[in-house]
């Protein structure tokens, strides 16, 4: 009786809960992830958001990562809220009023996102994508193969080689898209392989619409806790992160202002930056190829590196670095 007795008792179990959570973050990522599939119990303690999360923003990589990453917070949103417009001088014109809605929008946006994660299945889902990634990456396995076919400028299947831009110059990829700029540096052609992102956003969307007066107010004053999400859209959620079904490439492409010898992305908000050979950046929304703003380094140094990192674009040249906001263009 005392061995069957040893053999069902649970410690972590028994412990306050403030101690199972001291035990919890002496592990490593996969043994937390192991603990977890034990028990119900063992899976609220080792799932804690207060753990789990910190873990998850070390592993990944949030401009690079495909499909369900795009949905993770950052850690780097501002804090603040955004407050409503108040009319002035100085703020008056309809550019702040647009942007003033767009960032208050993306505020909204980032509240419902975060909501994902509230879910452990959907925790534990990034976590198991997490790892398995990087089981890939020490054995050197492919996540997948896949063709890229040819990009024409118009989106039709017309012929591409009237379009020939020479060879590939610079070949990036982040958060699912790849993207090649060619010798000519008059268009940038990318290739969309998260295509179920599409239906997550929907999903993402729903909610915030089905949510708007208590989002609203979380902007503004905090407001009432949100809902979780339904459980049918969470079982979608994980349904589309399981299927493995072929990738199909969605094509891309961008005609450029000026030649470009550099470029870089942003997936969260669409942004894309080049520069050209005299010191211009010319930064543009990737999926719908407009024009945004040029923004021009000082000094006539050549630009020898490009990178876009949320609300900014930053550019190497010489001895000296410029950093610009890409909504404002300052």
């Amino acid at each position: 009786t005392g061995s069957s007795e040893n053999a069902t008792f649970d410690i972590i179990s028994r412990l306050p809960y403030d101690l199972s959570l001291m035990v919890a973050r002496k592990l490593g990522t996969r043994d937390l992830h192991e603990c977890s599939l034990v028990s119900k119990s063992w899976n609220r303690v080792f799932m804690d958001e207060s753990i789990v999360m910190p873990l998850i923003q070390q592993m990944s990589h949030f401009d690079q990562e495909p499909i369900m990453f795009q949905t993770l917070p950052t850690g780097h949103e501002r804090e603040t809220a955004v407050d409503e417009a108040v009319p002035s001088e100085e703020n008056s014109s309809g550019n702040d009023s647009k942007r003033e809605a767009e960032e208050k929008e993306r505020v909204v946006e980032n509240y419902a996102n975060q909501q994902w994660l509230k879910n452990r299945r959907v925790l534990m889902r990034v976590l198991q994508k997490l790892l398995n990634r990087d089981r890939r990456w020490r054995i050197g396995q492919p996540t997948t193969r896949i063709y890229l076919p040819p990009v024409p400028i118009d989106g039709t299947d017309s012929d591409i080689r009237s379009e020939w831009q020479g060879s590939v110059r610079v070949l990036k990829m982040k958060g699912g898209i790849v993207a090649a700029l060619y010798t000519e540096g008059r268009i940038l052609r990318m290739w969309r392989l998260d295509t179920d992102y599409d239906e997550v956003k929907a999903l993402t969307d729903a909610y915030i619409a089905k949510n708007r007066a208590i989002l609203d107010a979380q902007t503004k004053y905090g407001g009432p806790p949100l809902p979780p999400f339904a459980d049918e859209d969470v079982e979608r959620l994980l349904k589309i992160s399981r299927s493995g079904k072929a990738q199909q490439a969605v094509p891309l492409a961008v005609r450029l202002r000026k030649p470009a010898r550099l470029f870089d992305f942003f997936i969260m908000s669409s942004t894309l930056a080049t520069a050209s050979a005299d010191g211009d950046v010319d930064v543009y929304d990737y999926r719908s190829g407009q024009h945004r703003h040029t923004l021009r380094v000082r000094g006539t140094e050549t630009i020898g590196s490009l990178h876009v990192w949320l609300d900014y674009v930053v550019a190497g040249h010489g001895t000296r670095i410029t950093l610009w906001n890409h909504r404002t263009g300052a």
